[in-house]
């Protein structure tokens, strides 16, 4: 009877220590649905506006403004093994996590297969209506609000990391107080004279086939340039979405720009072919570029050392900028 009644106790414990875990909840989010750059730079276009929804959680037992993270999904969209995993990693980092979805409210299921379902910049225009919800948030540090995302999530981190972008939709002081890159694409990567200035945070896979690390790794260079205090770590033998508990497989149907290298000027409005110097002059003339470079086919998985490797280095980073 007496080991009966321990082993209740301990169960009981562990649902209490469960339940101070986490606080989540869901959040309406005001958003819209701008089709290209150049409607989203437009504030008085007409933008379809869309509300998504955020999965807000909350560190156990918080006490006071708590700073927070807001994550981006990938090209699949939400799932629990991953968004889910680093929400509750954060979360017993001291943490809040807001998971934002930007697919399912607008009837997209996912955008793997063909990137054209969703302009980037609605996902961009989600994750800066996120950080000022928060910011609102009278539970949250709003100096201390930072962003994540994965692979298209990746590259909105890197979108959001330039002022010309942020303004359209935050007004200043607020800005993301730290950026989390993984394994983002940086094939079409922008620069600005006006970079935010906050810190720039990228982890990538050295075999990733889908986003390649070797031009992450000289964007991350252009924002040490720029005085941003950037850092490119790369996890030997990992690839595409080396986080996932998952074995890596290969999709063959997955759209890649990996034979692409296009950068775009936000201050001149112009983009240029790096391996060629060709110039472009204007988004519609990238995508058709896009189009013929790109290809299908990569591999996605898990890679179990560089999987703990990169929850024990974000969570320092971001251990180091939330001091």
């Amino acid at each position: 009877m007496q080991r009966f009644r321990l082993a209740l106790l301990l169960i009981v414990a562990g649902l209490v220590l469960a339940s101070q875990a986490l606080a989540a909840e869901m959040l309406q989010i005001s958003s819209h649905t701008p089709r290209d750059l150049a409607q989203f730079l437009d504030a008085n276009s007409a933008r379809p506006q869309v509300t998504i929804t955020g999965d807000l959680s909350l560190p156990g037992n918080a006490s006071g403004k708590v700073p927070a993270m807001v994550i981006v999904h990938g090209s699949g969209g939400v799932t629990d093994r991953r968004e889910g995993e680093w929400a509750r990693r954060l979360n017993q980092a001291g943490i809040a996590a807001l998971v934002i979805d930007s697919f399912r409210p607008r009837g997209i299921g996912d955008t793997a297969t063909n990137q054209g379902k969703l302009s980037i910049w609605a996902n961009v225009a989600d994750a800066l209506a996120a950080l000022r919800v928060l910011a609102a948030d009278s539970r949250i540090d709003p100096n201390k609000i930072g962003i994540m995302g994965f692979s298209r999530g990746g590259r909105v981190v890197l979108l959001t990391a330039l002022e010309p972008i942020v303004r359209v939709m935050v007004p200043p002081p607020l800005r993301f107080a730290i950026h989390v890159p993984l394994y983002p694409s940086c094939n079409l990567r922008y620069i600005s004279n006006q970079p935010t200035g906050a810190p720039l945070s990228m982890h990538l896979g050295e075999t990733d086939d889908y986003t390649p690390a070797a031009p992450c790794l000289d964007y991350a260079q252009w924002f040490q340039s720029k005085g941003v205090p950037a850092s490119a770590t790369v996890y030997p033998g990992a690839g595409h979405g080396f986080d996932l508990p998952t074995e890596p497989r290969w999709l063959a149907s997955a759209a890649t720009g990996r034979g692409c290298l296009v950068e775009g000027d936000l201050d001149t409005l112009t983009w240029k072919v790096l391996a060629t110097g060709q110039t472009l002059s204007s988004e519609a003339e990238v995508m058709a570029y896009n189009r013929k470079c790109g290809s299908r086919g990569a591999t996605f998985g898990g890679n179990p050392v560089a999987r703990q490797q990169v929850f024990e280095n974000v969570l320092g980073v971001l251990r180091e900028a939330f001091r």
